[in-house]
């Protein structure tokens, strides 16, 4: 299950770094509440060496992550990572030092070059964050297939993806015995006048 909201953009928030870390802060509090009837707070939210959050109790995993506009936290009964981005344009450098050669000529001739590319960039960071390895890992050392909807390395894991009115990427990484590898793609539109925290479970759709 995921749980994100929409927040202030950079340009209307000063200290926009603890500002979107608290969001992400708030909807694991929010997410552990509404999951697992447990009340948590920031105190109980250790990390390990590599950075990665846990919690003291061990309920369940969890993983946070925030961009310009938007917030998220997966939570999940096995090993999760999430991440979020916004849509931007392509970085050729990006490419060349974070990309496999299949991917970069996938990107080569897509005909939505900036979604394909946040889409890529979120499976490698929700991975690595799944992983705890962070950006310790070399994100060339693996690879996507978005056209065939598959990881090209052999994992235990498999892959949720919300794409939010073509304006913002949602990736989430769970161990998964079943569907290892996959990925599983989703455009959603969302009212957000209606609640500030929305709900998904990406795996359900």
């Amino acid at each position: 299950m995921i749980y994100f909201s929409f927040i202030k953009p950079k340009n209307a928030c000063t200290g926009y770094k603890q500002y979107s870390h608290d969001e992400g802060i708030k909807l694991a509090r929010h997410a552990f509440e509404r999951e697992y009837s447990v009340k948590i707070s920031e105190a109980d939210i250790l990390k390990t060496e590599k950075g990665k959050p846990y919690l003291k109790n061990n309920i369940a995993s969890f993983n946070i992550s925030h961009c310009d506009g938007l917030a998220v936290c997966a939570v999940s009964e096995n090993q999760v990572g999430v991440d979020c981005e916004t849509l931007r344009k392509v970085s050729s450098g990006v490419i060349r030092k974070c990309f496999s050669d299949s991917e970069a000529e996938f990107l080569s001739r897509s005909k939505i070059k900036e979604l394909d590319y946040i889409r890529l960039w979120t499976l490698k960071e929700s991975y690595v964050k799944y992983t705890g390895q962070g950006i310790d890992s070399s994100l060339c050392a693996f690879s996507f297939n978005l056209e065939g909807g598959f990881a090209d390395f052999p994992c235990d894991c498999r892959f949720g993806q919300v794409i939010i009115n073509n304006s913002f990427v949602i990736t989430v990484c769970e161990k998964s015995n079943e569907m290892a590898g996959k990925i599983i793609a989703q455009i959603t539109e969302f009212d957000i006048d209606k609640r500030d925290i929305l709900e998904y479970n990406v795996f359900d759709k």
